[in-house]
């Protein structure tokens, strides 16, 4: 079974570095770049190299689309996210289980046809429990905003109530497209801050990427790991 893994903010450039070979497919949607580790594992920087896309100028489609035509058929991913619930902190990994998606981009393979696709449940019953074995402990409902601005602290009022427990501005749209290429698609959510008005501090993305990097060894392996169940 092929897999690709989906490295997010401070995991794809980690994955990046450990090299591989050059992966480049034009699609119907735009290019898609990506690396073959020697274990065959598609490896994909979710923001390119530098970490210079944005999350609301992904091409997820081209990403789908890529991976599909390189026979993939299982795809793990990992997002950094915002804790919308005090007791989930900074630091911690989570599964994400299902999704919530306000995101107002409506991306989808199919303008040219009628197609419902069905997504119940939201991701891949078999991937999440993959990352539980793993010993990902914590299970969490993803909601997917816009972006490229943090929320404020009134829309993360209402995602919560919506029954959010993390914020983040990529997986759903990630999620969708997976689906609709027939890929498994699975989310290690990795909380690098409180969101707005869980915490009276200022938001920055500093703070993302530095919590990125302190839990990376760790969301690192288990994704490998998952990759070779």
């Amino acid at each position: 079974m092929s897999t690709a893994i989906i490295g997010g903010t401070g995991i794809g450039e980690i994955l990046r570095k450990e090299g591989g070979e050059a992966v480049s497919v034009e699609t119907a949607f735009g290019p898609f770049n990506a690396l073959r580790h020697a274990d065959g594992v598609i490896v994909v920087s979710r923001h390119g190299a530098g970490h210079k896309v944005p999350p609301h100028m992904v091409n997820y489609r081209a990403l789908a689309a890529g991976l599909s035509s390189l026979g993939v058929e299982t795809c793990l991913s990992t997002a950094a996210v915002g804790s919308v619930r005090e007791e989930i902190a900074p630091g911690t990994l989570a599964v994400v289980t299902d999704f919530i998606d306000v995101s107002g981009r409506n991306i989808t393979m199919f303008d040219e046809e009628v197609r419902h696709t069905d997504f119940s449940p939201g991701v891949s019953e078999d991937l999440v429990k993959r990352f539980l074995s793993a010993g990902i402990e914590r299970t969490v409902v993803y909601a997917c905003t816009n972006g490229p601005r943090y929320e404020t602290p009134a829309e993360i009022r209402a995602l919560r109530t919506l029954g959010a427990d993390v914020v983040g501005m990529t997986m759903a749209s990630e999620a969708v497209v997976m689906r609709e290429v027939g890929i498994e698609y699975g989310c290690l959510a990795i909380v690098t801050n409180c969101a707005a008005g869980v915490s009276d501090k200022p938001l920055a993305h500093s703070e993302v990427t530095d919590m990125a990097q302190r839990v990376s060894a760790r969301a690192v392996a288990t994704l490998l790991a998952c990759a070779s169940p």
